[in-house]
């Protein structure tokens, strides 16, 4: 089942014995990149990081090139699929026995015993925990000790009964129950009593329900949008939204419902499912194709909606009622994007209700990610406020000017316009004095730089690539962090 510690085990075995082999490699949430990317991507980065070749060209699924097989024949490797949930990513991804080098070894995590038969040599299940072990779990997160305090001893002992030995439910209700009262542990046995072990969406739900607002809707969008991106840029947007990220981010490590991995937010897929189950029986926030489709084409008001992310590579066309982000006053996360790999699918359009209509006459102000590839008006909104604005993002639109006159977003940190070829010319910047990076590669039809970006004193990044036709440049000195 999930949570019981497949990843973590493989984890450990990796860092022990991969010095072993020639060449190791852990390919993570085979899942869910599966979902994102398609599996021959997945594909070549595997074996590119095998043969030692980042140019490496992978055209087919389950055939390799002879030259890679030659190679991988002379290699003793070790490969970790985590998290696999198809007997065809195991294919393409494990291969077969006469690939690899004597002594090499795949190990496969999966829920899904019958993904595993037939493709792998062994089957091992992961047990939970024995008793000694998940007690001594649950009091390193609830008590910061090996063993529980002689007055909680019992009530730690119901608990380990209860639990079963699933680690992942160990260290989230030991982190809810850390530094609380006997009387505050019957109250939550008292619930769980209520709730089968397999059940765990519930149970994790436990911890989620003791956090304070702020701190549920900081965990919500990073469970909906935000898992695996950049912590610092995720704290920036929703600094934009007044949740104050970064201490609710400490609440929920602490409670182990988040964690930092190399700089990015990550949490146990559970966890995010459990998440996603709440946002979606709340409609908060969306990112399911049909429903999108439906509330975009809708006139009736949704003010529950805070976020909405879709991958427009999945659709063909839809109509957008011209009025219907005037009907979303809370909204706060808005995101149309389109995974880089599917080319050759279906290119979106949006088409407004109105003939007469050619612009986007409204988003609403509390937008603090406005992230639109492929944005199909040649401006924003005359009455977009941008007043909350953080991460403005409008790659590969047709967008001629930003925006009218003078103003410009206080709070804006990042601004990507890069291939937006009908861009003719660029705002007056210099109250956007958050900005931080700017990219602007591939606008073609761009002429000038204001000379108001000598006073963006934060700006880290500026990309210039292929502005063919750019003919002026403002001195670039005064900007000291300009990396």
């Amino acid at each position: 089942m999930g949570g019981i510690g497949k990843t973590t085990t493989t984890e450990v075995l990796f860092s022990q014995i991969s010095d072993e082999f020639d060449v190791c490699y852990f390919l993570s949430n085979v899942r869910e990149n599966a979902e994102k990317h398609e599996l021959l991507h997945l594909r070549q980065k595997l074996f590119s990081k095998l043969v030692g070749d980042k140019h490496l060209s992978i055209q087919m699924l389950h055939v390799l090139p002879t030259i890679v097989l030659d190679i991988l024949r002379r290699k003793k490797v070790f490969i970790v699929l985590d998290d696999v949930n198809d007997s065809e990513q195991l294919e393409a991804l494990a291969g077969y026995h006469g690939w690899y080098g004597s002594g090499s070894r795949v190990i496969v995590t999966s829920r899904d015993k019958e993904v595993l038969v037939g493709g792998v040599d062994q089957i091992y299940k992961v047990e939970g925990l024995n008793y000694c072990d998940a007690l001594q779990l649950l009091s390193v997160k609830a008590f910061k000790q090996e063993h529980p305090p002689e007055e909680f001893m019992k009530l730690a002992e119901r608990v380990v009964n209860y639990d079963k030995g699933v680690p992942l439910a160990l260290k989230v209700l030991g982190s809810h129950l850390c530094k609380r009262s006997p009387k505050e542990w019957e109250i939550v046995l008292k619930e769980l009593k209520k709730i089968p072990i397999s059940k765990i969406h519930k149970i994790l739900k436990i911890s989620y329900d003791s956090l304070e607002q702020t701190e549920k809707a900081v965990f919500l969008d990073i469970a909906c949008f935000f898992k695996g991106q950049d912590k610092d840029r995720v704290e920036d947007i929703l600094d934009g939204c007044d949740l104050t990220p970064s201490l609710g981010i400490i609440r929920l490590v602490e409670k182990c419902l988040v964690i930092v991995v190399n700089k990015k937010l990550e949490m146990h897929d559970l966890i995010q499912e459990m998440g996603q189950h709440i946002a979606r029986h709340e409609h908060s926030r969306l990112w399911e194709f049909t429903k999108i489709c439906d509330i975009l084409a809708a006139k009736k008001v949704n003010k529950a909606v805070e976020g909405i992310c879709l991958d427009t590579s999945k659709m063909g066309m839809i109509r957008l009622n011209s009025a219907t982000f005037s009907q979303m006053p809370n909204l706060r996360l808005l995101k149309f994007f389109r995974h880089s790999n599917k080319k050759d699918s279906t290119p979106e359009t949006f088409i407004l209700e109105s003939a007469k209509k050619n612009h986007l006459q409204h988003l609403p102000s509390k937008l603090s990610l406005l992230h639109w590839e492929e944005y199909p008006y040649s401006s924003l909104p005359l009455c977009f406020s941008m007043e909350n604005l953080v991460l403005l993002n409008l790659e590969d639109s047709n967008v001629k000017r930003l925006w009218h006159g003078d103003k410009c977003p206080q709070k804006l940190k990042y601004l990507y316009l890069s291939r937006s070829k009908k861009l003719a010319t660029l705002p007056n910047l210099s109250s956007a004095a958050n900005l931080e990076q700017v990219d602007l590669k591939g606008c073609e039809s761009l002429l000038e730089i204001p000379s108001s970006i000598q006073f963006l004193h934060k700006l880290t990044y500026l990309n210039l690539d292929d502005c063919i036709n750019l003919r002026s440049l403002p001195s670039l000195l005064h900007l000291k962090n300009l990396k």
